[in-house]
């Protein structure tokens, strides 16, 4: 909005100003997560651990980044060459896991596959037991063995 004539430019982009000297509230006042912003943002040059990080996530983020950004070059080549192997780590811990589950689905698979044609092969056995066939016919004809074909 216009400051003299108080006419609105437009309605779809709204601006907010926030002007430091103005927000004096302590740590401890700070209600709102809009608060905790400007304190931390206000005051982060002189804060000597980040505050509000036991309630939000976000500001244990801040804090790495700030100090991150604090490191000198060095140290900084060091840190990032330390999580890229800490990312690699874990990327090959979740590719050894996935392809444990494909496989272990795959082999599952084939243990269901075998049972149930074993189970085909005995509900045949028996339906040819009902029908007179002999034990080493049943075996011959469906693969099972002669002792198998004994019990059914």
């Amino acid at each position: 909005m216009d400051r003299e004539t108080k006419e609105i430019f437009t309605d779809k982009l709204r601006l907010i100003y926030i002007e430091f000297p103005f927000f004096t509230k302590t740590e401890q006042e700070c209600g709102t997560e809009l608060e905790q912003w400007i304190y931390i943002l206000k005051n982060m040059e002189t804060l000597e651990k980040m505050p509000f990080k036991s309630e939000k996530y976000l500001f244990e983020k801040l804090e790495e980044t700030a100090n991150v950004d604090a490191m000198t070059e060095e140290d900084r080549e060091r840190y990032e060459t330390s999580l890229k192997a800490y990312r690699d780590y874990y990327a090959c811990l979740e590719y050894r896991e996935e392809k444990g589950r494909r496989e272990g689905h795959q082999e599952g698979f084939l243990e269901g596959r075998q049972e149930g044609e074993t189970e085909e092969r005995m509900k045949i056995a028996r339906a040819m037991k009902s029908k007179g066939f002999s034990a080493e016919e049943i075996a011959s004809i469906t693969g099972l063995s002669i002792e198998e074909t004994r019990h059914l």
